[in-house]
């Protein structure tokens, strides 16, 4: 959302290209530094069933996801300060 903020259109007719490539880069880094994208692959627990979440919770994996959290945001806002 915050690149889109900085990178979006303000009008229907304006082209979305240069967002959806800010997006683009920004899911290349943080896949290309974690892995994956998917949180059920991230955190190794399926967080739509009683059993992953109870792992969740269990193996305090709320740690690996504010991880993931704060390393989007870097990213995020190193594209935003490129694209300014």
């Amino acid at each position: 959302m915050a690149i889109n903020l900085f990178t979006g259109r303000s009008k229907p007719d304006e082209s979305v290209t240069e967002s959806y490539t800010a997006v683009e880069k920004m899911i290349g880094r943080f896949e290309e530094k974690f892995g994956s994208i998917n949180c059920k692959e991230l955190t190794g627990c399926d967080l739509g069933t009683k059993e992953g979440m109870d792992s969740f919770m269990a193996n305090k994996v709320m740690d690996k996801c504010k991880n993931y959290t704060e390393e989007a945001t870097r990213i995020a806002m190193t594209i935003i300060e490129d694209e300014i």
